[in-house]
């Protein structure tokens, strides 16, 4: 009975973890939930994550820029965790929104 349960306990953890992916190359963004998006202070754009359900859209929060070594290089505005996901590191004081939402180097 131990077993089974905790075969139960890890197909259920396995099913409720969402992977987000990043838009169509044409925006950089992030495929996620639009209330998530309006809530974290991003806009969302339609067409450009295919593959998720309807309610999965691309969200932005702008661009930025921030000083590589003496020039000044193009990034993303997103949540902090996703920036991290993608091997960046993020970079405060860049973006408008929550604390949480800091450009990432592109």
């Amino acid at each position: 009975m131990r077993v089974a349960f905790s075969v139960f306990s890890v197909a259920f953890l396995a099913a409720s973890v969402v992977a987000v992916n990043t838009c169509d190359d044409r925006l950089p963004g992030l495929c996620i939930p639009t209330s998530q998006c309006t809530s974290g202070g991003g806009t969302y754009r339609s067409g450009l994550c295919p593959k998720d359900p309807a309610n999965v859209k691309c969200c932005t929060y702008g661009t930025c820029t921030w000083n590589d070594n003496g020039s000044w290089a193009p990034g993303g505005c997103m949540p902090t965790a996703n920036c991290r996901q993608y091997d960046g590191v993020p970079i405060p004081g860049r973006c408008p929104g929550p604390a949480d939402i800091q450009c990432c180097p592109m």
